[in-house]
């Protein structure tokens, strides 16, 4: 059986998913090509959506490693400030 839902919680999915609309919308305007990014993401793991996100989350480890190794050989002179050396 369904429970009924009260205004107050109408209210919130309202709000909810209109605040993931907006953000969407305004994502999508800085990010032109996102849904199409995600669509290829998509396919290339055969429509697999959590494969997707699983091989993005393992390409995004991948390229923070690469920034750390970058980090470590660019002095924070060269670099102006942009990143800060790690105490040792």
């Amino acid at each position: 059986m369904r429970r009924q839902t009260d205004s107050c919680e109408k209210s919130f999915i309202k709000e909810f998913s209109h605040d993931r609309t907006d953000a969407r919308r305004r994502t999508l305007k800085l990010y032109p090509n996102l849904e199409k990014a995600a669509d290829q993401a998509i396919d290339a793991c055969r429509g697999d959506a959590r494969a997707a996100v699983i091989a993005l989350l393992v390409a995004n480890d991948f390229l923070e490693h690469e920034l750390e190794l970058a980090r470590i050989a660019v002095s924070s002179g060269f670099s102006r400030g942009w990143h800060h050396r790690k105490a040792r």
